[in-house]
């Protein structure tokens, strides 16, 4: 998790005070969860100051089920690399961040996500038609952006949101 020594927040420090990058195994980390096996499957951090842009180190655990980044002050754009995530993603989890630019499509590959809150960041552009891919969606959450057009036949043809 070197993405952490990015910045220097102290509320920010204290609050990872147990990321011991000399660990090898982060499963008794504050905010991670992990598998029996001892694989990262849940990184959940909320409503902690992190001023840097989207962490893409937390995008090469191969189990990961959820990442809740919400509340963080995360800026800069979501990476097009989110959709190379092998893992069985249920949960991604951006909002109310700072992000920027337009949702890429590569969210569509996470095939297996049944939730999507990017709400409340300053997000631009359409909606992608690649996001109706995601056969599991249950719930989309995009509001308090500055997305712009419809929401794609794709998403509401496959999707019956409530």
């Amino acid at each position: 998790m070197s993405w952490l020594s990015t910045f220097n927040s102290s509320s920010s420090v204290t609050s990872f005070s147990s990321w011991n990058p000399s660990h090898e195994n982060p499963c008794k980390w504050d905010y991670i969860q992990c598998t029996r096996n001892g694989f990262v499957s849940d990184i959940k951090i909320m409503s902690i100051n992190l001023p840097t842009t989207f962490p893409t180190q937390v995008l090469s655990f191969p189990f990961l089920k959820v990442l809740i980044l919400s509340n963080c002050n995360l800026t800069g754009q979501i990476p097009t690399s989110i959709g190379n995530l092998s893992s069985p993603l249920g949960i991604l989890d951006l909002s109310f961040n700072a992000l920027t630019g337009s949702i890429p499509p590569e969210i569509g590959r996470l095939s297996q996500l049944k939730q999507l809150s990017l709400s409340s960041n300053f997000l631009q552009g359409q909606i992608p038609k690649e996001i109706g891919s995601c056969s599991e969606l249950q719930q989309l959450e995009l509001f308090d952006n500055q997305l712009s057009g419809k929401i794609p036949e794709e998403i509401i043809d496959k999707q019956s949101f409530r």
